[in-house]
């Protein structure tokens, strides 16, 4: 399944995405279901618990999606009144995260043409909750900030609660898979730097994580295939377009490694790392100006098109 996070008459609210731009609000198509199927198999309570956050939704996904098929059959003579996504006002699916963390690094092309070996383990940095931001939302960069790139990157939503996971745990620890755009202050002139000394002042800036407006659950995800791309584009200029699969350490193993000495939980995001196109590596640097227009998207995922505006 595909879901969406958004503003409706009543609030933040959550939608299933349907073939195209057709968002169905769970809201009322479990109440039209409620109506007609008093004995559905979850209660109004829970249902109201569920869709008011986005961490028990994540956490009850299994049982969510189970009654979103059973209210869809109840319903289905009397099909629920659909939004279009691109008249949406979307939302971060989650808006608040305990935890966002980036793996620098993880694509094999990428590290080949810096130069850098493959390490054992996933090179892990903080990001901070409040770089997520909306996907249609303007990036205002503070004005401490002066150099600033973007980096295309699958976004990994956690779901259940991983400690110390091996890795097909780790798997089944996976809610779904959005697009994200991990941006980055950068030093000019470019210095050599330790994996392991990402600064948190050119990761954790505020507005610095625009994520996509859709949510798509695993099963969802694999279905996509592994030929699957992702994209960016500034100012309609195709920047970076490379395989989603192409990763050193894969969404698992970054978890099992992770979980070892942290425990992840239901809406944590990690970004699984960019590759080639970023502007630092272009020569000269083609880093992000103000008013750039930045999208980001993964083949078959709707992503984030931001405006970029320095000094606001």
């Amino acid at each position: 399944m595909r879901f969406v996070r958004y503003i409706s008459e009543v609030g933040p609210s959550f939608g299933v995405l349907d073939d195209g731009e057709a968002v169905t609000p769970l809201y009322s198509l479990f109440e039209e279901a409620l109506a007609s199927r008093p004995a559905l198999g979850i209660s109004r309570e829970f249902i109201q618990l569920a869709l008011d956050d986005a961490k028990v939704f994540l956490a009850s996904l299994d049982i969510i999606r189970a009654a979103i098929d059973e209210a869809r059959d109840v319903v289905d003579r009397v099909p629920v009144e659909a939004d279009k996504l691109s008249e949406l006002y979307v939302l971060p699916f989650v808006d608040a995260p305990e935890k966002v963390l980036g793996v620098s690094y993880n694509y094999r092309k990428f590290k080949q043409e810096e130069g850098i070996e493959d390490t054992p383990i996933p090179q892990v940095f903080p990001k901070t909750p409040s770089s997520i931001l909306g996907a249609r939302v303007p990036v205002r960069v503070p004005s401490a900030i002066t150099n600033v790139d973007f980096e295309a990157e699958v976004g990994v939503i956690i779901g259940s609660t991983a400690r110390r996971v091996g890795l097909a745990e780790a798997a089944r620890c996976i809610a779904g898979y959005t697009a994200l755009n991990e941006m980055t202050a950068k030093i000019l002139p470019r210095p050599k730097m330790d994996l392991e000394t990402i600064q948190l002042r050119l990761k954790g800036i505020d507005n610095f994580c625009p994520m996509g407006p859709v949510v798509v659950t695993a099963d969802e995800w694999e279905s996509l295939g592994t030929e699957i791309h992702v994209n960016c584009k500034v100012n309609g200029e195709v920047r970076q377009h490379y395989p989603a699969y192409d990763w050193v350490h894969s969404p698992a193993e970054v978890i099992a490694f992770l979980s070892g000495f942290m425990t992840l939980r239901p809406g944590d995001v990690l970004s699984m790392g960019t590759s080639s196109g970023v502007g630092i590596a272009d020569v000269p640097p083609r880093l992000l100006n103000d008013r750039d227009v930045v999208e980001v998207w993964i083949d078959g995922i709707p992503g984030t098109n931001n405006v970029v505006q320095f000094n606001p």
